[in-house]
């Protein structure tokens, strides 16, 4: 019997960027590519693939941190110096 809780897709849309982890080996990001109208059935595109899963599978699919633009730290030491 599977000891997995049923993962709660109802926050996630199509086009949002997501991180799959399907065991504690395997994890990837992707982007949410269709869902169910009740939220249980979601497809993924990772890399060239597009894989369904059910929310009852145990697989984990939570928002991807926003991306962070990078730092520019000698900008801010030449301001400082001025």
């Amino acid at each position: 019997m599977n000891s997995q809780v049923a993962q709660n897709w109802s926050a996630l849309t199509a086009g949002q960027s997501v991180v799959i982890t399907e065991s504690s080996a395997l994890q990837y990001s992707g982007t949410v590519d269709e869902l169910t109208e009740d939220k249980t059935v979601l497809w993924i595109i990772a890399g060239t693939s597009r894989r369904a899963f059910d929310y009852r599978e145990g697989v984990v699919v939570v928002p991807a941190e926003p991306e962070q633009p990078p730092t520019k730290p000698y900008l801010y030491r030449a301001l400082r110096q001025a």
